[in-house]
């Protein structure tokens, strides 16, 4: 019997369980137990250096919490499986953090087979080894998700978060700006104190220069995943954070009033003085560009 709960704790911790398994651990209680086994080396710490080894021995740590038989038992398993297993335990207790670069866009497929799109300029981290149990995103620049798996899912930008119900949805976070559309489904996007709810072609935009505010758009996915990137009578504000995160460029709007104009039309997303052109131009807004800094007069 013992032999089968270890073998259960080395398939838990590999991210091997099978769904009957991982209900097994779960309704047992003992996942909770394994989960704070496996985080607490992070919590570990050396002591202080001392001026002597007398001193030492006097201040030394003595641990005086009792263990319960249950815990002990996993314990002593997790112990041995991490000892024969360095390497796992690397791979599997590491963040995963995916980045692009100027001009890029990646497709990733997360551990349940839920895929993200992600931009130019954009980063993507989670948690790899208990993500049945913790779907949680942290992203920053912009990414498109198509969550197929039911249950939980939330991702955290600078700013807010969203939380999903089940659905395709993309977040733009840049520079003070957040901007999240829903595509299908719903989603719960909250900022600092207040929770909106989107459905179907509902986004709603957070800007530095002002509050939320909801907007409804037509379209059936994101607007950069093709070879351009697409807007209908949207804020310049927004234009501009999509310029700054596709090219990695820094505007400097001068007495440009950006937050009370908007922007109907597209920019490619492979060359970036076509793209100035093509937003600038029609709005008759001059710009100077020197390296990565574009100065609009």
């Amino acid at each position: 019997m013992q032999e089968e709960h270890d073998d259960i704790y080395i398939k838990f911790y590999k991210g091997e369980l099978t769904d009957s398994e991982f209900e097994q651990l779960k309704n047992s209680g003992e996942m909770k137990v394994l989960e704070k086994v496996l985080s607490e080396p992070y919590t570990w710490k050396l002591p202080a250096v001392k001026s002597s080894y007398t001193e030492f021995k006097q201040n030394k740590l003595v641990n005086k919490s009792k263990k319960n038989r249950g815990w002990m038992r996993i314990a002593a398993s997790i112990a041995i499986i991490i000892g024969l297993t360095t390497f796992s335990y690397l791979r599997f207790f590491n963040i995963t953090t995916i980045s692009t670069g100027a001009g890029e866009s990646l497709a990733i497929t997360l551990p349940d087979g839920c895929e993200v799109l992600l931009n130019g300029n954009s980063t993507i981290s989670y948690n790899n080894w208990n993500w049945k149990t913790n779907r949680e995103v942290e992203m920053n620049g912009q990414a498109y998700f198509d969550i197929s798996v039911k249950g939980p899912f939330h991702v955290s930008f600078n700013g807010g978060a969203v939380d999903v119900v089940g659905t395709e949805f993309d977040i733009l976070s840049h520079n003070n700006t957040n901007i999240i559309k829903c595509f299908e489904g719903t989603v719960d996007v909250t900022f600092t104190e207040e929770t909106y709810r989107l459905n179907h072609n509902m986004g709603v935009r957070n800007f530095v220069s002002g509050a939320e505010k909801e907007f409804e758009f037509e379209g059936q996915k994101s607007n950069w995943i093709t070879d351009y990137t697409q807007f209908n009578n949207a804020p310049l504000e927004e234009v501009i954070s999509a310029l700054s995160l596709r090219y990695d460029f820094e505007f400097k709007t001068n007495k440009i009033p950006i937050e009370t104009l908007t922007f109907t039309g597209r920019f490619p997303n492979n060359d970036a003085l076509t793209a100035l052109d093509m937003v600038f131009e029609p709005m008759s807004i001059t710009y100077t560009k020197t390296g990565d800094t574009v100065i609009l007069k």
